[in-house]
């Protein structure tokens, strides 16, 4: 059976997930680190994917996270931090509706 999104913002058919998963290509191949900027953008990316209920989805995009950026997601304290020490919030639900 082919799962079905519900049509929901931000679930993996939406650009802003491709987008996402480009920029971790992007990161993987060239080694850049990435700016905070981009980080928070992922963090809400993940954050979307869980509202829409595509928790798969989620736990393997917080897993790629983890490869391929260093990042851990600490989600009871609802932050991120690199392996280089940086740190930021994981943005709640309320304030990524769109």
């Amino acid at each position: 059976a082919m799962a079905t999104t519900m049509g929901g913002v931000g679930g993996s058919q939406s650009p802003e997930y491709q987008k996402a998963i480009e920029i971790l290509n992007d990161i993987a191949t060239s080694g850049r680190a990435a700016p905070d900027s981009e980080i928070e953008y992922l963090v809400g990316v993940r954050e979307k994917l869980r509202q829409a209920k595509e928790f798969q989805t989620a736990d393997e995009f917080r897993n790629m996270l983890r490869s391929t950026l260093r990042i851990e997601l600490f989600e009871k304290e609802k932050r991120w931090q690199t392996s280089d020490g940086r740190q930021g919030a994981i943005p709640l639900w309320s304030d990524i509706m769109s």
